[in-house]
C-alpha cells in the first residue's frame, strides 16, 4: 500500500494541478493515511487468517477427542455384549 499511494502521489504532481497546489505537510497526511489504511487491511487479512487457522486447529482436535470417545463407548458395549453372550 505503500507503493501504491507512493505512485498515486507520483501521479497526482505531474497530472493533477490541485495535488500540486497542495501544502506539504498535506501531502504527507494524504500519504500517510493511505500507508495507515494499507496496514490495517492487511492486518486484518493476517488476524482473521490466524483465527482461521486458530479454529480449525481446535476444531481437528475436538474431533480426535470425540473419536477416542466413541472407541471407548464401542469397548465398552462389545465387552458387555461379551459378558451377556457368556451367560
Amino acid at each position: 500500500f505503500g507503493l501504491i499511494t507512493f505512485a498515486l502521489g507520483l501521479a497526482g504532481t505531474f497530472l493533477s494541478p490541485i495535488y500540486r497546489n497542495l501544502t506539504i505537510q498535506f501531502k504527507v497526511f494524504i500519504q500517510l493515511s493511505g500507508m495507515t489504511l494499507g496496514g490495517w487491511i492487511e492486518a486484518d487479512r493476517r488476524l482473521r487468517r490466524y483465527e482461521f487457522l486458530a479454529l480449525d486447529a481446535r476444531r481437528r482436535e475436538k474431533v480426535r477427542e470425540d473419536e477416542r470417545v466413541w472407541r471407548k463407548w464401542e469397548r465398552l458395549v462389545e465387552e458387555d455384549e461379551r459378558g451377556k453372550e457368556g451367560r
